[in-house]
């Protein structure tokens, strides 16, 4: 192959006249190129393998989790589907004893992946069937078949907007039901929940009523523009056949088309309600809701709940839970009525002659302090002498003010 042509054959070309066979070269050059080119690739496969760098894994031999589809509006149903893409079997704890029996749910939240907790059909008392968790086996190509209601359940929360993924935990073999380090986790694709989008909400629901005229029109976001506050509870005439849990709903926008923001119960029955202005002393409105559980028998439950905006959302703070017939407290904080919480219980002996429905009892005296995040619980004193239940708080404190002393 000539690099160099000469003139005619048998001819000398003239001095200085050699001519370049430039086609030769350039084949030369591409196939020199294309050598360096596969020994390059090659070595950084052999690299990898050197150095214990990730295995190249066949496309599908894993097991996976999908989908059926990654954009979400709140109150849709994820549904989601497990295989076994190896060639083996796999084993995992099969509780179905829950509303997410197989999987686990992570929410992206501060940069990165948190656990959320699944929501456990006997919190309502609906549906609650209990299982034994069972070590169970998913042969290889098998699947298995989930889905994640995420509705409002019925103590009224409402899975939030974010990105989440699924998680599923499995082992290679059957002894890791002893050995929990031993299991595998595999993370389904991400998919987002959105705000569900409706122009207006409905202010009705089946089986419920409004409280007492419990509404509410209050600027809890100070944005100078009011929420509606709507207090319902079970519409079955009569305190012992209200059994549902109440349901405490804040909406936004006009009478005409609100739309729903928040959402919370406690309890089956509403003791009072009420508002206040700079109630936590952050300049932020409050209003009052006592969620009450009471089944027919001789007193019952409290929870004081403290509907609010903070930290840029609608939410709610738990207060301080009181028991008895009667549930005595009162507000005492300075700067914010709600810092400082007083409740006097009622305390009997163990003897039982000493308790009495309806009678007088001693009364245990528990402060509430707001931290500015939650209330803590320090106890105080207890009364020396027995009050009737219609006895004021006000009162017993006047007649023994060193109940006040903390313990």
């Amino acid at each position: 192959m000539p690099f160099i042509t000469q003139g005619p054959e048998g001819e000398q070309a003239p001095y200085g006249v050699n001519k370049t066979n430039w086609k030769y070269i350039l084949i030369v050059i591409i196939l020199a190129v294309i050598v360096v080119v596969g020994i390059w690739i090659y070595k950084q496969k052999v690299c990898l393998d050197c150095i214990g760098g990730p295995p190249i894994k066949p496309p599908g031999k894993e097991v996976t989790i999908i989908t059926d589809k990654t954009s979400y509006e709140q109150g849709d149903t994820v549904n989601i589907e497990i295989k076994n893409n190896l060639t083996q079997s796999i084993w995992y704890w099969d509780n179905r004893g829950r509303i997410i029996p197989l999987v686990g749910i992570q929410i992206f939240e501060n940069g990165e992946w948190e656990n959320i907790e699944g929501r456990d059909a006997c919190t309502c008392k609906t549906n609650c069937i209990t299982y034994s968790a069972n070590w169970t086996e998913l042969k290889s190509k098998e699947t298995l078949a989930d889905s994640w209601e995420t509705k409002e359940d019925c103590l009224g929360k409402t899975t939030k907007e974010g990105k989440y993924r699924v998680w599923f935990s499995y082992d290679l073999d059957f002894t890791g039901q002893n050995n929990p380090e031993k299991f595998l986790k595999a993370y389904s694709n991400e998919f987002e929940i959105k705000e569900k989008v409706s122009q207006c909400s409905p202010i009705d629901f089946a089986g419920y009523e409004l409280v007492k005229n419990y509404k509410f029109d209050v600027d809890l976001n100070n944005d100078g523009e009011k929420e509606i506050l709507r207090v319902y509870w079970d519409s079955k005439a009569g305190e012992c056949l209200k059994s549902k849990p109440i349901m405490v709903k804040v909406f936004s926008g006009t009478e005409n088309c609100p739309k729903e923001v928040f959402s919370y119960g406690w309890g089956n029955q509403v003791g009072k309600a009420e508002t206040f202005q700079n109630f936590l002393g952050d300049g932020s409105n409050v209003v009052l809701v006592e969620g009450m559980s009471y089944g027919c028998g001789c007193g019952s439950t409290i929870r004081l709940l403290f509907f609010t905006f903070r930290e840029g959302k609608y939410s709610v703070v738990e207060g301080p839970k009181i028991g008895g017939l009667s549930q005595l407290y009162m507000f005492t904080g300075e700067n914010g009525l709600g810092k400082k919480i007083i409740v006097a219980e009622e305390r009997w002996t163990w003897d039982p002659l000493d308790y009495c429905c309806g009678c007088s009892s001693r009364r245990q005296f528990i402060i509430y302090t707001w931290n500015g995040k939650g209330y803590t619980k320090s106890e105080a004193g207890i009364t020396q002498n027995k009050y009737p239940p219609s006895e004021k708080i006000e009162d017993i404190i006047q007649k023994e003010p060193s109940v006040l002393n903390q313990q």
